[in-house]
């Protein structure tokens, strides 16, 4: 499940209907715990399609979706977090899981920096297929996207409509 999620993930980035509805939770221009459930309702529906006919294809048990959910849950707010963890732990945890360094690399206004490091639970996926970029000055990475640096044009209705609204990168 966490790699049809890495899957997806790359198609939202690669697939321009689906980025119009994932640049929302891009927009964000200061990532915190609360990034991790900025998505669109459109993002939402067309992934619980593909997440049921996965679930149903796998046969999946209830408690194996729920376990995997509240997993997915987690670690998305870990690696969405202002956390700064110390340097041992997170070059040990970046070896087979998502740190919140190597995900503010993904949420970089620098696009070739955002079109990387898809990973949800393990880095893995990234490593593997040629998506993970390390070595990147935390302290300069702007978090956002350029086409939206103002916070006032970021509230609830444009955010719901920005789907609809003119192709950003």
């Amino acid at each position: 499940m966490d790699f049809v999620l890495y899957v997806w993930h790359l198609l939202n980035h690669e697939i321009p209907l689906l980025w119009r509805f994932h640049r929302v939770h891009h927009s964000d221009l200061n990532m915190d715990v609360s990034t991790a459930t900025r998505f669109h309702l459109g993002e939402h529906v067309i992934f619980a399609v593909i997440k049921k006919s996965v679930i149903l294809f796998l046969g999946a048990s209830p408690a194996g979706v729920l376990a995997f959910e509240s997993t997915i849950v987690l670690c998305a707010q870990f690696h969405h977090s202002s956390l700064k963890v110390p340097k041992w732990f997170e070059t040990l945890f970046w070896i087979f899981f998502v740190p919140p360094s190597m995900h503010r690399i993904h949420h970089s206004v620098i696009i070739k920096q955002r079109n990387t490091n898809y990973g949800t639970i393990f880095s893995l996926w990234d490593r593997f297929l040629g998506t993970l970029l390390t070595r990147i000055d935390q302290s300069l990475i702007g978090i956002g996207m350029g086409a939206y640096p103002n916070p006032n044009k970021l509230n609830l209705h444009q955010l719901l409509a920005m789907p609809f609204t003119r192709p950003a990168k």
